[in-house]
């Protein structure tokens, strides 16, 4: 259990790290270039992606849209899109937290497999599947 409790933890780190980097050259460009209505429109599309209630093949029905939009947009344009997905579907701190502390209590028990699930199933993020895009 040792070895799967370090991978969780170098794929949550590698997460955050991922994470952080675009944060760093969002906030070093410190350009909105987009129209708050036009950031709006695109919150929704990439919403729309994310949205667990329907499959995967529609998912990425529903992302060809963004990818398209995404390959035609300038520099400024793409940070924005990445400085929506960074903050707007990122994981939930209070639910990693709370799954964090139930694994950690968890560690040596017969629960400790139960508690890694829900502990993975808390850093899954809606990211993830724009990422597969």
């Amino acid at each position: 259990m040792i070895i799967s409790a370090t991978f969780l933890i170098a794929n949550i780190i590698v997460d955050l790290l991922v994470a952080v980097m675009f944060s760093l050259i969002i906030y070093i460009e410190d350009k909105m270039y987009r129209t708050p209505r036009s950031l709006k429109k695109l919150l929704t599309e990439l919403q729309a992606v994310v949205d667990t209630k329907v499959s995967e093949v529609e998912g990425v029905r529903r992302a060809q849209p963004f990818v398209d939009w995404y390959q035609a947009a300038d520099h400024d344009a793409r940070a924005d899109a990445w400085r929506l997905m960074t903050e707007q579907f990122s994981p939930d701190p209070k639910k990693v937290k709370l799954a964090k502390d139930q694994y950690e209590a968890a560690l040596g028990t017969e629960d400790e497999a139960q508690a890694e699930i829900k502990l993975r199933k808390a850093f899954h993020s809606p990211r993830t599947r724009l990422y597969a895009i």
